[in-house]
């Protein structure tokens, strides 16, 4: 799922700047039906609600060992020293397993920016005259780096940037807190984030699992309706790892078929046809509140940017969205797009960790697997690459005159296999040594630790 939302992002950032109205509703704009408007079909191009899902999956995965160790501790006190160790871990390496890859990517962005390479993605978009006359696309500028004369001064534009954009308790990270790789907004936010989905998991450690649930629920909630929309998605991952958790755990409940047998884990049949018929309906039944939650919440993913009031299939939502918050019914500017896509992100992870086969089979492929495990890497480089070849390689296209749709078209292929080779390389070259060396410091620095200490105890005795 991972790496299908990471693709869905990098189309996003390509297509929005050249058909930006795209991003109205079907209907929305006086009328207008465009196919690449209906919904959930407007998700291949929406980046913003891939991002949420994102964060559901991220509180799911970083909260699923500690959860595991807090279960088993109600049974092996041990177990809670595996989980502080296991927690004690993941806050030491979090920081650096997401900031080292996006310094990396910062610094090679400044040595191309030394080599000249970003000259020509500066004029296009003539940042350094704030005017938009060389922008060749109907929708707004992607912001790019200034360029400087002195190298000096480049590095310490770049600084002034990174401290900004890496400050985590900056309530509003904005696009433009980072020019350099404006995508990079997201991840000082998963960081945050992170810290307090953990917070949550050590506090509510030794509580049995159903007060656990009740809690994570009840601050979900709150954080939801306070406009907490991003720590409200990773508590939601976080419960979803615990309904996870329950789920494996429940013991295999199978017809008993001999004599002797008092003990029976299913309602009394008259025979086993009967049992094997009353397990087919269960299982369609599954299938289909599965399929009718995901379908659901890929619906209001899909919430338009720009039209939602009028758009197709969203006109009553919104107005009964409008009974649950305090944000002024404004059909122009849309305010209620965060508690739509948030919803949606919430519904779809869940009716597919819901969902062990059915709906899990497509996210278990080769390629999505492949998608997944380069999807940070397609995250971190995709932009870059849109400034330095795909926004110019589309004007190419037009001036050879393969046409307005053709041009996008072509440049959008080649655009997707370059930026797949170069994710595969930065994942190589920069995603997994960052995680290989993250580890390493924390040996270092607990092995320095565990020797202070025993030196201490030599001195004293």
């Amino acid at each position: 799922m991972r790496g299908y939302a990471s693709m869905c992002v990098f189309t996003a950032h390509f297509i929005n700047p050249i058909y930006p109205h795209w991003s109205h509703g079907f209907w929305a704009q006086n009328g207008m039906a465009d196919d690449w408007s209906l919904p959930i079909i407007r998700l291949l191009y929406s980046g913003k609600p891939c991002v949420l899902v994102f964060y559901v999956l991220s509180g799911f995965s970083i909260s699923l060992k500690p959860l595991r160790l807090a279960r088993q501790g109600q049974n092996n006190k041990e177990a809670y020293n595996a989980l502080f160790t296991t927690l004690v871990s993941s806050t030491f390496r979090r920081a650096l397993r997401l900031y080292l890859p996006c310094l990396a990517l910062m610094l090679i962005i400044l040595l191309l920016i030394f080599l000249g390479c970003y000259d020509h993605a500066v004029a296009m978009a003539e940042v350094c005259l704030g005017c938009t006359y060389n922008w060749p696309f109907q929708g707004g500028i992607i912001p790019v780096p200034l360029v400087f004369e002195s190298r000096m001064k480049q590095i310490l534009h770049l600084n002034r940037y990174f401290w900004r954009w890496s400050d985590i308790l900056n309530a509003r990270v904005r696009v433009r807190d980072m020019p350099y790789a404006v995508q990079l907004w997201s991840i000082p936010v998963e960081l945050k984030c992170s810290f307090i989905a953990w917070l949550a998991v050590l506090g509510l450690a030794k509580t049995r699992p159903s007060i656990r649930i009740s809690v994570l629920v009840a601050i979900c909630t709150q954080l939801f309706a306070r406009q907490n929309e991003h720590p409200a998605l990773f508590i939601f991952g976080v419960i979803l790892a615990e309904l996870f958790l329950i789920r494996i755990q429940e013991p295999q409940r199978m017809p008993v078929a001999t004599q002797n047998s008092k003990a029976r884990t299913l309602p009394i049949c008259k025979n086993h046809t009967e049992a094997s018929q009353r397990k087919n309906f269960e299982s369609r039944w599954r299938k289909l509140t599965d399929t009718v939650m995901f379908v659901f919440g890929l619906h209001l993913l899909s919430y338009p940017r720009v039209g939602g009031s009028t758009a197709l299939g969203w006109s009553l939502l919104f107005r009964l969205g409008s009974l649950f918050t305090d944000l002024p019914v404004d059909p122009h500017k849309e305010r209620y797009q965060n508690m739509f896509t948030c919803t949606g992100a919430m519904l779809v992870v869940y009716a597919v960790s819901q969902s062990p086969v059915f709906l899990q089979r497509m996210f278990h492929t080769p390629l999505a697997k492949y998608l997944g495990k380069i999807s940070f890497a397609v995250y971190c480089v995709h932009s870059s690459l849109f400034s330095l070849v795909g926004f110019p390689s589309v004007v190419f296209w037009w001036r050879v005159g393969a046409g307005y749709n053709v041009g996008v078209a072509l440049s959008f292929i080649m655009l997707l296999v370059l930026t797949v080779c170069a994710a595969d390389i930065f994942y190589r070259a920069v995603d997994e040594p960052s995680v290989r060396l993250a580890k390493w410091l924390e040996n270092k620095c607990t092995e320095t630790a565990l020797d202070d200490s025993a030196f201490k105890d030599g001195r004293k005795g």
